[in-house]
């Protein structure tokens, strides 16, 4: 257990909550002219074929504010604030073609641009065309009203295309994209949300909680890069009898299910899933609304379990396999609460949700556990590695898996924010689990739990992921509620919200 901070979340009130604003999702920004008071503005409305210009700074411009949403490969596109409307550069590249305001498409790569950071250290890019890279977003020399936006030749010397990103949705500044942050912005820590943890949000009067979702219009895809993972909730597929609904990478721009998979009223990114359900094969128990890891992207030329779709450990022994692969080795940071989970049921099955796994071809080498006893205020954490082809080890983390454990002190209720990264270096695993006052736990710290001694913790904090080190075996990572009751009330369930989702490969 490692203390690395001091700080401790404070309950906010309802009004304090409709204030939130996500972190790490779409980022919106006022996109200054490098050494001008100039700002890239929309003009009044939403006319479609409005070239953009400059006018002078006013961050509570709403023309001058554009919200930033991530395209596939490392793109954003950038819409006008309470609009459908896109920068859009026009087919191809030429000098001095317009940039124009049009009907926000997610396939037309005319409206998708790469950031191409000018000064470490800084928040001033340019803005280069995704398919004219010899080309970029030029405010034309100086500084004046009306001053109209074009392409040019792309130099990152050129002053006319270095535009300095002034956040404006939080009090955060920046707005770079780092790694592989699905969010394209910064990480938010568990200290940084703000939630009831009642679960209590009052918009009405009525003493509504957010113990059930309560979706909001947004998109997902409009906060999280859903261009990297595939979806499986407890719908029946239309194409596939008596199996739970996967929607693939494309399939998730504009999603949304109200009962399942959405953007809550916290801005947060809602998981729920019921007992009874449609399962997503043969092979499970349980249901399930969790993203599965697509890192080849939406390229369905790639098959969805062939080695450009997953990642290998670096300690895969096959160089042929592991150069095909779409990474090596992971990192998997979430920060998130759990709302609900279930209280009806047998054994050990009631409040026992899986919230994040390393998945394997057929295995799972890393499932990582909440679990709340009906009788217990706080939930504890665990991890369940499986050996290939094997059996199961069991490593608590905070509290213990045991279903017949008092409140474990050191627990995590409901409605509290808290982190998680899940890490391996070869076939080495690193969990650590981070509250929101900063306090941080690993594997190791509950080391007397560990049912086999060869699976004790190392002194580094990690353990060795067994039988995983063979030839064409792939790894991914999953997100979300993983129901482990099938004993209950069909209609209780488990929820989950996540704030925050980073995943990154070498």
């Amino acid at each position: 257990m490692k203390i690395v901070n001091s700080r401790y979340l404070k309950a906010l009130s309802a009004s304090a909550l409709l204030g939130f604003s996500s972190l790490s999702y779409a980022a919106t920004f006022v996109i200054e002219k490098q050494n001008t008071n100039f700002s890239i503005d929309g003009n009044g409305g939403a006319r479609v074929g409005q070239v953009i210009y400059l006018w002078q700074t006013n961050t509570g411009n709403t023309n001058q504010n554009w919200d930033q949403l991530t395209r596939a490969g490392g793109f954003f596109a950038y819409r006008k604030q309470n609009t459908n409307l896109c920068w859009d550069g026009g087919d191809g590249g030429a000098r001095r073609q317009p940039v124009t305001l049009q009907v926000c498409d997610v396939n037309d790569q005319n409206q998708h641009w790469r950031k191409v950071k000018v000064f470490s250290g800084t928040e001033i890019y340019r803005l280069e065309k995704r398919n004219a890279p010899g080309f970029s977003i030029d405010g034309n020399g100086g500084a004046d009203f009306r001053q109209e936006l074009y392409l040019w030749n792309s130099s990152n010397t050129n002053v006319n295309q270095q535009w300095d990103f002034i956040r404006t949705d939080t009090n955060n500044s920046g707005g770079g994209s780092d790694g592989g942050n699905t969010g394209g912005t910064q990480f938010v820590l568990a200290s940084d949300v703000n939630v009831d943890r009642d679960g209590n949000i009052d918009f009405n009067g009525s003493g509504v909680s957010d113990d059930r979702p309560i979706c909001t219009n947004t998109p997902p895809s409009d906060r999280f890069d859903m261009t990297v993972w595939a979806l499986d909730t407890p719908r029946e597929d239309p194409d596939r009898s008596g199996r739970g609904h996967r929607l693939d990478e494309d399939e998730l721009v504009n999603f949304i299910d109200n009962e399942y998979f959405c953007i809550g009223r916290d801005n947060g990114l809602v998981f729920r899933s019921t007992v009874d359900g449609f399962k997503t094969s043969s092979g499970t128990s349980f249901t399930r609304s969790e993203l599965r890891e697509m890192l080849r992207r939406g390229d369905t030329s790639i098959r969805t379990r062939d080695a450009g779709n997953n990642w290998v450990f670096s300690s895969q022994p096959s160089s042929s396999f592991t150069n095909a692969a779409g990474g090596v080795d992971g990192t998997l940071r979430v920060t998130m609460t759990v709302n609900r989970v279930t209280t009806t049921g047998d054994g050990l099955h009631p409040g026992r949700v899986i919230i994040g796994q390393i998945h394997a071809s057929d295995d799972e080498p890393a499932r990582l556990y909440y679990h709340k006893l009906p009788g217990n205020t706080n939930g504890s954490i665990y991890l369940a590695s499986e050996e290939r082809n094997g059996s199961d080890d069991l490593i608590n983390i905070i509290g213990s898996e045991s279903r017949s454990q008092s409140n474990p002190a050191r627990g995590i209720p409901l409605n509290e924010p808290f982190s998680y990264e899940i890490r391996t270096v070869g076939d080495k695993l690193f969990v650590t689990i981070t509250k929101a006052d900063g306090t941080e736990y690993s594997l190791g710290d509950d080391i007397d739990s560990a049912r086999s001694s060869e699976r004790n913790v190392s002194s580094d904090g990690s353990i060795r992921m067994l039988g995983y080190n063979t030839s064409d075996e792939y790894m991914y990572f999953k997100v979300g509620t993983y129901t482990q009751n099938n004993t209950g009330n069909g209609n209780d369930y488990d929820q989950v919200t996540v704030y925050s989702i980073d995943n990154r490969h070498n």
